[in-house]
């Protein structure tokens, strides 16, 4: 059994419909898989106060509707809805999972703690402006609070309550003074009943340090047993142990590491993914308005990463502007793509507008266990290199591990880098396949547009390339899985085709949602055609009748600058040469 909650994350466009219905895990596990249209799922009773809910003017809004999930019965969600620049992004949550989560919440607590190694253990809080004090019981999934009261207010309760006994009394007082003075550390014995809220007593020690942020000062710890604290060579490691993150209120590097290394050594089955996000544009930020504005932006960027993670993985902080997630059951590509492409969306419009000058969004490696490696030094070499990968792609896009895709280009970047040599990016690379392409062109040009795009098909990650050539724009040239909608390409004949152009010759859309209602016909064929991502160029025009096109697609992803331009400057070569003599079947 695991205990856990959902909190199901998806995007809807502007008609309701569910963009993200394929890729996110959430709703394919509660709604039928044919659900398209949150009204497709509504109690009809409810159809009315769910549109009006729908439209009201707040960007978040929640209610409580019922909801048909995929095993024929209506349950009760707590709905929140988010306007969004180009639809809504919505949050379900299971009001009778959660009161199942709560019955078994108590007896599986000790089991999480085990699993995650921290049992016996609790973390506390004291905050300078308002003498609040907390004590929490910490796991990865939920957060118990035993104490949560002004300090002087706590330290009579558990006299009161003979918590702790008369001759620790004073031991209690040097804690309460010691925290009260905000020194760098500070550590009290303590022998008394604080954790377990009875006379049965423990002899415990008190390990704080201080941390300053957001103009607030705290002073946040951990409660050791003695035994525990005597396994320990050194106090001072203690010291540096807190698993809390105070900037970001995540677990700390140390944390998160170690939770990784331990699901790998620990041989669970499934698979989970190691996630790498680092802020872009960060250091920009601070350089410019300052370490305050830094340290808030790293405290809202871990709220949302959290927010789009759900219960559904862990989130530690790795240090600068950087984190670590763990993401579990990812088996199905689509549902971590789901994941990866919320996280993007959820800083991005977290910061939308917020620094002049300045446009604050995160780039995404991910790799997963145990398909991209069995330890935990190669799934994170491996998430690092995506990192890196969708950094030099143009960032605010996320790249997780494919064998198929990076295994080669993998290896030849561990080789450059072991033996210290730097190795080119991207736009480099794609510059020299073009340059050859140019140059094979001149002596074959069948062999030369088959070798590009063989590369782009493969480097780019496409579902399929197709050339478009005559009156009525039959098919001349395809590689992909081919489709029966994708035989011709009738749509690039219609008005609204060219009302998309715009006068130029390149239609580039990223996304579903990029794709604009006044688009008209040209919008309702890529729907239809399920064109989640493509770039078409336009490379031949007849009495202003488009009969050339190149069309480039694939699953829903940000188009780096770069491939943008190489699908550019390949469909424009084709509009300098006899295409009907250059392609003799397709491929």
């Amino acid at each position: 059994m695991i205990l856990t909650t959902q909190n199901r994350i998806a995007l809807l466009d502007k008609d309701y419909n569910f963009i993200l219905s394929s890729t996110t895990k959430g709703f394919i596990a509660y709604f039928d898989h044919l659900a398209k249209n949150l009204f497709d799922v509504i109690l009809p009773s409810m159809k009315t106060r769910l549109e009006n809910f729908l439209k009201e003017s707040d960007k978040k809004r929640s209610d409580v509707f019922l909801l048909l999930r995929n095993s024929g019965e209506y349950r009760y969600n707590f709905v929140t809805v988010e306007n969004l620049s180009q639809g809504f992004q919505i949050q379900i949550f299971d009001i009778y999972d959660a009161i199942e989560f709560t019955q078994n919440a108590v007896s599986w607590a000790g089991r999480i703690r085990a699993l995650l190694g921290i049992s016996k253990e609790y973390l506390f809080m004291f905050r300078k402006s308002d003498s609040l004090f907390k004590v929490v019981y910490y796991n990865e999934k939920i957060e118990f609070t035993p104490y949560k009261m002004e300090l002087g207010v706590w330290r009579d309760f558990v006299v009161e309550n003979g918590f702790v006994p008369q001759d620790q009394i004073q031991n209690l007082d040097k804690f309460v003074e010691g925290l009260r003075d905000f020194p760098k550390s500070l550590l009290v014995k303590l022998e008394s009943g604080i954790r377990t809220k009875s006379s049965i007593t423990e002899k415990l020690r008190f390990v704080a340090t201080r941390h300053d942020f957001d103009g607030e000062t705290y002073m946040v710890g951990r409660i050791f047993t003695d035994s525990e604290f005597q396994r320990s060579k050194h106090s001072s490691n203690l010291l540096n142990e807190l698993q809390i993150d105070a900037l970001s209120g995540v677990y700390n590097k140390k944390m998160i590491s170690a939770y990784a290394k331990q699901k790998i050594e620990s041989g669970e089955n499934g698979c989970f993914a190691l996630v790498i996000v680092d802020l872009d544009h960060f250091k920009p930020v601070n350089d410019q308005y300052g370490h305050l504005a830094g340290d808030k932006v790293i405290a809202r960027a871990a709220a949302k990463i959290k927010e789009a993670v759900g219960d559904d993985g862990v989130v530690g902080r790795f240090g600068g502007d950087e984190f670590m997630l763990i993401l579990e059951d990812v088996s199905n590509v689509q549902v971590l793509r789901g994941y990866l492409y919320s996280i993007l969306l959820q800083i991005r419009h977290e910061f939308a507008g917020n620094f002049e000058g300045l446009t604050l969004s995160c780039s995404v490696g991910a790799a997963r266990y145990p398909i991209n490696g069995t330890t935990y030094d190669e799934l994170f070499s491996k998430a690092d290199f995506c990192l890196y990968r969708a950094k030099d792609k143009g960032r605010d896009r996320y790249v997780f591990f494919r064998d198929d895709l990076h295994a080669k280009i993998y290896d030849d970047f561990k080789k450059a880098q072991n033996a210290g040599v730097k190795t080119d990016g991207r736009e480099i690379q794609e510059l020299r396949y073009l340059a050859n392409f140019m140059q094979k062109v001149k002596t074959d040009s069948l062999v030369a547009f088959e070798d590009i795009f063989r590369h782009i098909f493969g480097a780019y990650a496409l579902d399929f390339i197709a050339v478009y050539h005559g009156k009525d724009l039959a098919r001349t040239f395809f590689l992909g899985i081919d489709r029966d909608e994708l035989k011709d390409a009738k749509f690039a004949l219609s008005d609204d085709f060219k009302k998309a152009l715009n006068g130029t010759d390149l239609i580039r859309f990223d996304f579903p949602f990029d794709l604009k209602d006044e688009w008209g016909e040209f919008k309702r064929e890529m729907d239809k055609k399920n064109i989640g991502s493509a770039i078409i160029c336009v490379f031949s025009q007849n009495e202003g009748n488009v009969d050339g096109i190149v069309f480039f697609g694939r699953t829903p992803a940000k188009w780096a600058e770069y491939e943008v331009n190489s699908a550019h400057i390949v469909s424009s070569t084709l509009s300098l040469l006899n295409v009907s003599k250059i392609f003799r079947s397709e491929l």
